[in-house]
């Protein structure tokens, strides 16, 4: 204890004073964890912070979080640190300035020269427009024409298909998708009369029925297995170039479409904000908002 009686004057100065010792070889990560401990009455290690906005899903994990007092509109502010080994390690700051303005401040440590922490963080363009796309959700038709089409396919309305059936050729009109790749499809809004559908099936082409009690969800999954793309549901992404054991990883409900030597396609059943669309153009995705899913 080298402040002697000054730890008393300073006691008896500010009431809520903590004096943390210290030693003069401790590291860095060793000085934190000793002022999370003092703070906190034992180590902030290993934390996890956890919120949605607006249907994004954030997890926060970091080394040390720690909670601000709430300001006068009763919000509070998280501080979350963690130590990196270099700045490639950075969380971009698209991410950083989004996440300030919901109340969590990212703080990153480098391990070997602390000094030079602030250097790495590209500075943000303003008003650069992100690359995506919406749909209207409000008419199924428009819906899936938008979505078939921003996926890349050809989507043909209103085609007169012929069939045949108890003998003769009968023709009927349906909507086509066509994918280049063979496994062409109708889809059919329930406009399809009798056994028109099933016999139109028997000639081997593929038909995708949609009814009006159909929720976005099973009008995009059923599209989606009717085109035999590869795609995941609920997509995590962690925001930096380092383990998940400390970063951001954020949970988009919605698709991530894979397209071989092409850009990923991101259908996002969340409104995303202009600087997550960013980052995500980033990660070479474009993102199509189709709406809430119903």
């Amino acid at each position: 204890d080298k402040l002697g009686a000054d730890e008393e004057v300073l006691k008896s100065r500010w009431k809520k004073v903590s004096i943390v010792p210290l030693e003069d070889a401790f590291s860095t990560e060793q000085i934190l964890d000793a002022v999370f401990r003092s703070e906190n009455g034992q180590p902030k290690k290993e934390n996890e912070l956890s919120l949605t906005d607006y249907g994004l899903s954030i997890s926060v994990r970091a080394q040390w979080i720690s909670e601000k007092p709430a300001d006068n509109e009763g919000k509070t502010r998280h501080i979350c640190i963690t130590m990196i080994d270099d700045n490639h390690q950075r969380t971009p700051g698209l991410v950083t300035r989004y996440l300030d303005e919901i109340g969590i401040i990212i703080k990153e440590v480098l391990q070997k020269n602390p000094a030079s922490a602030k250097g790495g963080d590209v500075e943000e363009q303003a008003f650069v427009q992100p690359d995506v796309a919406a749909l209207s959700p409000g008419d199924r038709k428009m819906y899936v024409k938008g979505l078939i089409e921003a996926l890349g396919y050809a989507y043909s309305e209103n085609i007169s298909v012929t069939f045949p059936y108890a003998g003769v050729q009968v023709e009927a009109v349906s909507n086509l998708v066509t994918t280049g790749s063979g496994n062409d499809f109708l889809i059919d809004f329930g406009e399809l009369y009798g056994d028109a559908a099933q016999e139109i099936e028997k000639t081997g082409l593929g038909m995708v029925h949609i009814t009006p009690k159909d929720t976005l969800d099973d009008i995009t999954a059923s599209l989606l297995t009717a085109l035999d793309v590869t795609y995941a549901v609920d997509p995590l992404y962690t925001a930096a170039a380092r383990p998940a054991e400390f970063n951001i990883i954020l949970k988009i409900p919605g698709y991530l479409v894979h397209h071989p030597d092409e850009k990923d396609t991101l259908l996002s059943a969340v409104p995303l904000h202009n600087r997550i669309l960013r980052f995500l153009n980033e990660r070479d995705v474009r993102v199509v908002l189709t709406g809430i899913m119903q």
